[in-house]
């Protein structure tokens, strides 16, 4: 199934089971973990496709020998069936360490606006690419498995993130999660997510903050391209007017939602630096800017990283701010960063990283 016509990771699960049993990959991982921890992370949310194909196993051996340095919030992608609440319930009760948990559930609904693929509240335009214009959707998510998904999730205590990248798909995943359950202030009993959120309708934003949604989004995106190869693309898919309302960071924050930073590794290296330029700067990999009435400032970008994303991994408690009886996970930069110019800031680097109260990275012994 993995096609030029279908590249990408979700199409790659039949070979998981062989791949991730191979010892140079599971030792693999600690190439990966200490690449992440001289980058100043030390606690991730990682996909986790289905059940994990066995490398659940790799994880509770390198937590019980003490060989993380990184935690780890499982997340189960459904790609070779549907979701596995059975298993979920196992991960639960088997992942209750310092380092790995079992978090929840994640999937994927459409695909990037940029290419035509992405679920539109209003069609594409007339100048699109031939199979896009005119439609909302190429390619409809399976929007009643999600739904039937979700309630299953829901009921069972667990969390659903669901990467959107068109306002249309925004939309449908804010009104499924305003139908579930809620406490009596109108917030959703449990933590759930919306990922990339490349392109949505600032009422959908509002509506979210109000539910207490979590937005997971890309800051470093924009530095994959020029400015031009980017927004060519976008306006002959959706237009001006709406391109406006692309990589809008601003809108969520102002409405109320939590922000958290991720990368959909290896897609993107995590960077500090990188996140500030993007989503604080709103530059393109060429230093032209878009959009930047919809950045972040500093503090929030900052907080979105720690904070925020401690928050999302339902850990705030143990993580996310520096305080007395919080575990000790640190990271020192090379500069600071409150007198930077965001422009220079894509060389912004981690002097040192604490997970755990022990130094993982200390780029002087490095050097």
């Amino acid at each position: 199934g993995f096609t030029p016509q279908a590249c990408y990771a979700e199409k790659i699960w039949r070979m998981m089971s062989d791949f991730l049993a191979l010892t140079e990959v599971r030792a693999g991982y600690s190439d990966y973990m200490s690449m992440l921890n001289e980058r100043g992370v030390t606690a991730i949310k990682e996909m986790a496709f289905d059940d994990y194909y066995g490398f659940a196993d790799e994880m509770a051996r390198r937590e019980e020998s003490g060989e993380l340095t990184v935690r780890v919030s499982m997340m189960s992608q459904p790609v070779g069936a549907g979701a596995n609440l059975a298993y979920a319930r196992e991960a639960r009760e088997r992942f209750r360490g310092p380092f790995v948990r079992f978090s929840g559930f994640n999937r994927m609904t459409d695909r990037g606006v940029w290419a035509g693929l992405a679920e539109m509240i209003d069609p594409y335009e007339d100048s699109a690419d031939a199979g896009a214009a005119g439609k909302t959707v190429v390619e409809e998510p399976e929007w009643d498995l999600i739904e039937n998904e979700l309630r299953a999730i829901d009921a069972d205590g667990f969390r659903y993130s669901l990467h959107c990248q068109g306002d249309g798909a925004v939309r449908r995943t804010v009104a499924l999660y305003a139908s579930l359950p809620r406490d009596e202030h109108g917030r959703m009993l449990r933590r759930h997510a919306i990922t990339d959120l490349e392109n949505s309708d600032p009422t959908d934003l509002v509506k979210f903050g109000k539910l207490g949604g979590i937005c997971e989004v890309y800051p470093q995106i924009l530095t994959l391209d020029r400015r031009e190869d980017c927004l060519s693309m976008m306006r002959r898919q959706i237009g001006e007017t709406r391109l406006l309302h692309s990589w809008n960071r601003r809108g969520m924050e102002d409405s109320g939602c939590t922000v958290c930073c991720g990368t959909d590794l290896p897609l993107l290296i995590p960077s500090l630096g990188e996140s500030i330029y993007s989503a604080c700067g709103g530059f393109f990999a060429d230093g032209l800017p878009v959009n930047e009435v919809n950045t972040l400032t500093l503090v929030e970008l900052l907080r979105a990283w720690t904070a925020g994303g401690a928050y999302d991994l339902m850990r705030e408690d143990e993580l996310g701010t520096l305080e007395v009886g919080k575990l000790a996970d640190i990271c020192v930069l090379d500069r600071d960063v409150f007198d930077l110019d965001y422009r220079d800031a894509r060389d912004l680097a981690v002097d040192m990283t604490m997970s755990d109260g022990q130094i993982v990275f200390d780029r002087n012994k490095e050097a």
